[in-house]
């Protein structure tokens, strides 16, 4: 079994109703807590009103605790006789000796344990009144009759907001055994001691879920309900269904729409999230191209299945000791491979292939097979092309360590001016892109000055902020696709969503984002050169590729563009950088048919000659030498000056000529010769 998730559940617990046994009284009053999340819970005596209102058909039974640690539930169900037989009871018992823990295993349907192996945290946050000691005790008398019934939650920053030892609680359950884990994270609570602290970053938290997702490929983890609100919700929430997460409890908008786009069902689930989803926790991860049945508590919002289930069958990223938390560096990097450009390969002294041209920029890829199915990339989930290419360059793998010592030296500072990561999307790349970057910026010197791009799908802001927030100079957003309709046949999802990620990013972090359109995908010249436009607009810095088909991808039968078509496109996105505005192109029939310069002809003229129009476009630094070309045939992009021979011979296949204040379309591509005299 994959430990990516074939679905995201998605849960509103509206038919729980939560109780408080104590009413709003706690003995403990610890720092995190204060007994405020008792005010919201439901008191003994109304809980037969509130299941008839809500409908609901389970109950949290919960409260304050005593001086001991436990809370009085087993003392207070005198009033609730009448009630409990007809739903089902998840009991929050606080801490419990083995008498208790079988009395209790008996009467709930789920027991939720908060779970603390953190002696200091323990002591910041109740004082010295527990142990981690007493907190095992507990898990294992009531593991011991409850079974799988039992779901430990582990509070991340514990610690007032700091990371301390949750690793390592993780760690102890999964050698107690364990099926289930939800993970709630410190909210800086009004009225509570540590009301002025901060929460965890959403970077360190998603990076636990994905190392839990890792360590225990067959427990379903979720995310509860106890985190903090806003933008810091929805960051998390993203970053959590990249990282694994098979459950979130109100999960925000841009969670489920990135879910679906990663081709993962969106359930629904009604119930708090400790119990199981529908008739059982397998229905979340259904076998493929099946469909989950339908219950009343657990109906589909998306009633849709890809091929293959959207499960990474493929989508194995670099390797990982998965005994050993990621935070420790050298266990994190001791089995991580990472792709090689050839061209970089030669730099770094790993490849003696004979090349016309060294590439300015190394480029390497984080990951092998990717969750995504993007028709014209070899790396895509249903490719049978050979997982060492992107686009038709072949990316052998080196260690880690071994590509990081070669990056050090004195030849490599010679030679490269920038550092590009492409990641192959799984659910291992990011975290391990975020720990490359951390390790290159706490390196040599060089490195540490060197600037860093990192190219990744355009899932949310979120990832953005956590890339520049571990080292990136620069994050490129590819949107590849000009139209809506080709971005859906060729990508899949939305591209609306993607254009909204992009310009966000973009107004965040201006000057910092970049992405890429392909030529050639189906797209007409007109919605090409508008989608640049815009994009220029937004402030986001665009590069331009010709669509290459490779065997073994899902368009390897498609053609490339016609090279006067790409000429064209490269013509327009190097004059809508240099000023000239959408609204000076006239289109005919979707071709460029017109570009009007008034009297800025003379200097248009002048800039086209020297040839930069067809230079590879990109980050400063980047000339990607034969991404979309064989040596010896047309340059599509050109890594190099350009010749003016060259430069009138790109004029002259564009078909683009002279005529008074403007560029026109006047001869069909093929008729160069007649073009020489007259191009500009």
């Amino acid at each position: 079994m994959e430990n990516r998730p074939a679905s995201l559940v998605a849960v509103f617990p509206t038919r729980t109703v939560p109780v408080t046994v104590t009413g709003r009284r706690c003995s403990l009053r610890c720092a995190h807590c204060g007994g405020r999340y008792l005010e919201k819970m439901i008191p003994c005596d109304e809980v037969r009103d509130a299941i008839q209102k809500r409908g609901a058909t389970s109950v949290l039974l919960s409260g304050g605790c005593d001086p001991d640690g436990k809370v009085p539930v087993l003392e207070n169900l005198d009033g609730l006789k009448s009630i409990l037989p007809g739903v089902k009871v998840n009991i929050h018992p606080g801490l419990v000796g083995e008498e208790r823990a079988a009395r209790i295993a008996r009467i709930a349907q789920v027991i939720s344990l908060d779970f603390i192996q953190d002696e200091k945290a323990i002591e910041m946050a109740f004082g010295r009144r527990f142990t981690a000691r007493d907190y095992l005790e507990s898990y294992r008398y009531l593991r011991k009759y409850a079974g799988d019934k039992l779901v430990p939650h582990v509070l991340v920053g514990i610690r007032g907001g700091e990371m301390g030892r949750e690793y390592e609680t993780v760690e102890t359950l999964a050698g107690e055994g364990l099926s289930s884990l939800v993970f709630i994270v410190f909210i800086p609570t009004p009225g509570t001691r540590w009301a002025g602290l901060t929460p965890p970053s959403v970077t360190d938290v998603a990076k636990l879920i994905a190392w839990a997702r890792e360590k225990l490929p067959h427990v379903t983890l979720s995310l509860g309900c106890m985190r903090p609100g806003g933008r810091y919700r929805r960051e998390l929430d993203q970053l959590a269904v990249l990282a694994g997460v098979d459950k979130i409890v109100f999960p925000s908008r841009e969670a489920s729409q990135q879910a679906e786009e990663l081709g993962l069902d969106v359930l629904r689930q009604e119930e708090c999230c400790a119990f199981p989803w529908a008739s059982g926790e397998s229905d979340t991860r259904r076998e493929q191209g099946t469909v989950a049945p339908e219950t009343s508590h657990g109906a589909r919002i998306r009633d849709r299945v890809r091929p293959g289930g959207g499960r990474e069958d493929r989508a194995s990223g670099p390797g990982f000791n998965t005994s050993k938390r990621w935070n420790d560096s050298e266990d994190l990097f001791r089995n991580l491979q990472v792709g090689v450009s050839l061209g970089t390969a030669v730099v770094l002294g790993f490849s003696r292939v004979k090349t016309g041209c060294l590439p300015m920029t190394g480029y390497f890829s984080i990951g092998e097979r990717c969750v995504r199915d993007c028709s014209f990339c070899p790396r895509a989930r249903s490719s049978t092309a050979r997982g060492d290419l992107i686009s038709r360059v072949t990316w052998p793998s080196f260690p880690w360590k071994e590509v990081l010592s070669r990056l050090s030296s004195s030849n490599s500072a010679t030679h490269l001016s920038r550092i590009c990561f492409q990641l192959v999307e799984s659910r291992r790349t990011m975290p391990a892109c975020l720990e490359v970057l951390k390790e290159i910026r706490s390196s040599s010197t060089f490195l540490r000055r060197i600037p860093v791009s990192v190219s990744a799908s355009p899932y949310s802001v979120a990832r953005v902020r956590a890339l520049f927030e571990a080292g990136a100079s620069r994050v490129g957003l590819p949107l590849d696709a000009a139209n809506p309709e080709v971005y859906a046949r060729v990508k899949g999802g939305d591209l609306r969503k993607a254009w909204e990620v992009l310009t966000d990013a973009a107004k965040l972090f201006p000057g910092r984002v970049s992405t890429h359109f392909i030529a050639g995908l189906g797209e007409t010249e007109e919605e090409m050169v508008e989608a640049m436009a815009r994009a220029l607009e937004a402030g986001v810095t665009v590069a331009l590729f010709s669509f290459t088909p490779v065997q073994g991808t899902g368009l390897e039968k498609l053609g490339p563009p016609p090279v006067s078509t790409y000429r064209r496109i490269q013509i327009a996105l190097y004059l809508l950088k240099k000023g000239v505005g959408i609204q000076d192109f006239r289109f005919s029939d979707g071709r460029i048919a017109e570009i009007r310069c008034s009297d800025r002809i003379e200097k248009v003229e002048a800039e086209l000659l020297k040839g930069k129009a067809f230079q590879t476009t990109g980050c400063p630094g980047c000339n990607r030498p034969y991404y979309n070309e064989r040596p010896g045939g047309v340059m599509m992009n050109y890594p190099w000056e350009l010749s003016a021979l060259e430069a009138r011979q790109c004029i002259s296949s564009s078909g683009l000529v002279r005529r008074r204040g403007s560029l026109v379309l006047e001869v069909d591509a093929g008729e160069d010769e007649a073009l020489e005299d007259r191009s500009v």
